[in-house]
């Protein structure tokens, strides 16, 4: 069974091979990025005992994070070593920071991650909207049903949970109603 890790725009002379633990797997990186090695190989593992466990053995099979952007992958990285998921800057609605990282957590299927985004992305979106305090569930409904869309349209090839997204968003709805009704 062979692996691979290719991003969109690593450069063919650039990319090494790596050895997994099992057999004669392979995954291609770009060199600047080793640090990544470590997180990488495990989703491979964990994507190699799936396939084994559900008994498809057959023919060749492919685990392909092209779509995943840097910014992302760094952020889950992040996340895999430290546990800890902040923003390290003011949430806007242009940026795709947040859901190519939510993105790349459904991919990966890193559950834990991506309820952290939701819950950071309520308090960011509840401390401040540019100059005006959000005192409207309404208007963070919008802003995180706008963070949804995002993530799902241009991402629609990846399966994601919508029944856990909905449990996700819920609670972080449910959350906000007792902030802004304990606040008044």
């Amino acid at each position: 069974m062979s692996v691979f890790f290719r991003g969109p725009d690593i450069p063919e002379n650039r990319k090494i091979e790596l050895d997994l633990e099992y057999g004669s797997e392979s995954l291609t990186v770009d060199e600047s990025l080793l640090y990544l090695k470590c997180p990488l190989i495990s989703s491979v593992l964990d994507f190699q005992n799936a396939m084994s466990i559900e008994g498809n053995r057959s023919g060749a099979k492919r685990l392909s994070l092209p779509k995943i952007k840097l910014a992302a992958m760094e952020v889950v990285i992040d996340w895999m070593y430290t546990g800890v998921f902040a923003l390290p800057y003011k949430y806007h609605s242009d940026d795709m920071t947040i859901p190519d990282t939510f993105y790349a957590a459904c991919l990966l299927g890193l559950k834990g991650l991506a309820k952290d985004i939701f819950r950071v992305l309520e308090g960011d979106l509840l401390r401040s909207d540019g100059n005006a305090k959000i005192q409207n569930r309404k208007k963070l409904f919008k802003e995180l049903r706008r963070v949804l869309d995002k993530i799902s349209y241009p991402h629609s090839q990846v399966e994601v949970d919508t029944e856990e997204l909905d449990r996700i968003y819920r609670a972080c709805l449910w959350n906000t109603r007792l902030r802004i009704g304990n606040a008044t």
